[in-house]
């Protein structure tokens, strides 16, 4: 007999509630400078899950820029969330993308928010990004 949460032993998705369940969403949106943007969001039912995103900021000159996971949507910085993160950063050709992973042991459906933090002088600034979760246990 076998006990735990059963994921999957074939090439199909995970049932959710299974190890494996995977979640995600993505979007391109409007900046704004010196504040946070919600880019996009995915709600996780209770677990032990690694969230995972890619973030790329793009289309003006920029001076400051960061993305993270928070668990506030909104302009606000609360419930931010780091992680593992790797950067590719060339501010001179406009453009900066991260990815980066960050476990998260939940007890209630929680809903986590893509969020980008930009500075820019002027135009029109785009965050597009993608966030996924895959259940761990």
């Amino acid at each position: 007999s076998t006990s735990g949460i059963i994921g999957t032993t074939t090439n199909n998705s995970a049932a959710a509630g299974s190890v494996g369940e995977l979640i995600s969403s993505a979007a391109d949106v409007t900046a704004i400078s010196n504040q946070y943007t919600d880019i996009t969001s995915i709600s996780l039912t209770a677990g032990d899950w690694n969230v995972f995103y890619n973030t790329e900021m793009y289309n003006v000159t920029y001076t400051n820029v960061d993305s993270r996971v928070a668990t506030t949507s909104g302009n606000s910085a609360g419930g931010l969330v780091g992680g593992s993160a790797v950067y590719a950063q060339d501010i001179t050709t406009n453009d900066y993308s991260q990815t980066c992973t960050v476990p998260v042991l939940i007890a209630t459906t929680t809903t986590y928010y893509l969020k980008s933090f930009t500075t820019f002088g002027g135009g029109t600034a785009h965050s597009s990004g993608t966030i996924w979760a895959r259940r761990v246990r």
